[in-house]
């Protein structure tokens, strides 16, 4: 068996102070993955696309920024979205609105009923005894 050095002991227990392999593992794909949405956001910002669906459109593409501009590979990405993303465009691009819903006034005196009398019971037997009399 070979023997280990006291720097390779040393070195060992320094990884193991460091977590499980597993451990270490799950803290790679959140930095990754918080990486990710950094740059996600960024190009968002930079193209005034939607974050949203700017993320489902670059799954698996090759993102970045180079001076405030964001690439997907060697092309910029509004290039790329006319090329590649024609049909996702007006989904794509952040449209500012007003979102209030505006509604059309109505006089007080529409709101009224026209002719009716106020108790239902009444006017059932007025329209009854009506039809019975013509």
């Amino acid at each position: 068996m070979p023997e280990i050095t006291q720097e390779e002991l040393d070195l060992l227990t320094r990884y193991k102070e460091l977590g499980t392999v597993e451990e270490l593992n799950g803290e790679l794909e959140e930095k990754q993955q918080m990486a990710r949405t950094t740059l996600l956001v960024d190009a968002a910002q930079a193209s005034g696309y939607k974050y949203s669906v700017l993320e489902r459109l670059t799954n698996g593409l090759e993102l970045s920024m180079n001076e405030g501009k964001a690439f997907i590979g060697d092309k910029p990405i509004e290039e790329y979205a006319n090329e590649n993303w024609q049909d996702f465009l007006p989904s794509l691009t952040r449209e500012e609105t007003d979102k209030k819903v505006k509604f059309v006034s109505q006089s007080k005196a529409a709101t009224k009923p026209v002719n009716q009398s106020k108790n239902v019971v009444s006017r059932y037997i007025k329209n009854t005894y009506a039809a019975k009399a013509s």
